[in-house]
């Protein structure tokens, strides 16, 4: 197998599309021409050509097109890497009458691959047996692989930078006079509602899962941050009516630092 090209690798479908050459060449009366592709949700056969020499060896040519389903586990997003198959079985034949052998010369992918944002590296193919439970016979299952690393260069742009420039957008509540608490409130709300928006915009690529993603918890985090940043303007403006304006003052000038210091540190722990 070659493999020319991957494209619309979709975590959410979690499925890819592939574009290969698969050659298969056998001898004798177990013909490997009805093999499967165990894991295809829909393929496309662009050419296929069966030629056979003097001496009964069979040559099966093909160049495929095709969407493949694929388990992918998003809960390391946006730093996330799958290994995407290919898998090819023949239910025709029981293991002892055909069993894939990979011609490792002819079988790759070509150079420099990229998928969008993914990052793509070919994996040794592998041969396996696969048991059939209904008949409790092995088959022969090969597997072509391909590793895909999402390039962390988009969501740095596009979520992380925007929800950064929003907490600390938050943050400046401190540098606000405590008396001016519609002020406060309104820029503490504005940043909430912002970081929400941006939420639905990391789920829309993204499947739904019943476990926590890294995007999730540093959602969580800067929820966690603005929410605070609130409730520390609501207390000193409480200070403030009750003419504890210098402990009010004194609150904001401290926050002023720990609040960009635990945020600085809560994104290097979940990223590196």
């Amino acid at each position: 197998m070659f493999i020319t090209r991957i494209i619309n690798l979709d975590t959410r479908a979690q499925s890819f599309e592939a574009e290969f050459y698969l050659w298969l060449r056998w001898k004798g009366k177990y013909s490997a021409e009805k093999y499967e592709f165990v894991n295809a949700k829909s393929i496309e056969r662009l050419y296929e050509v069966l030629e056979e020499d003097d001496h009964g060896l069979k040559y099966l040519s093909v160049k495929i097109r095709g969407v493949f389903l694929n388990h992918m586990d998003v809960s390391q997003y946006p730093q996330d890497r799958h290994t995407l198959s290919i898998v090819i079985e023949d239910y025709n034949w029981i293991q002892t009458r055909l069993r894939y052998e990979i011609d490792s010369a002819s079988t790759s992918m070509a150079i420099r691959q990229n998928a969008g944002e993914w990052r793509l590296k070919f994996i040794e193919p592998v041969v396996t047996s696969n048991l059939f439970p209904s008949d409790k016979e092995y088959y022969s299952s090969f597997q072509a692989k391909v590793e895909a690393t999402r390039s962390l260069a988009p969501f740095i742009v596009k979520i992380l930078i925007p929800i950064i420039i929003v907490v600390l957008m938050s943050m400046l509540t401190f540098f606000i006079p405590a008396k001016e608490i519609e002020t406060q409130v309104a820029l503490g709300a504005t940043a909430l509602l912002t970081v929400i928006a941006l939420k639905f915009v990391i789920a829309d690529g993204l499947p739904d899962v019943d476990y926590l993603t890294n995007a999730d918890i540093l959602l969580i985090g800067s929820y966690l941050i603005v929410f605070l940043a609130l409730c520390e303007s609501v207390f000193t403006h409480v200070l403030y009516t009750k003419g504890k304006e210098k402990v009010s003052r004194k609150i904001d000038k401290a926050c002023r630092i720990v609040f960009p210091t635990s945020y600085t540190v809560f994104l290097l722990i979940l990223f590196f």
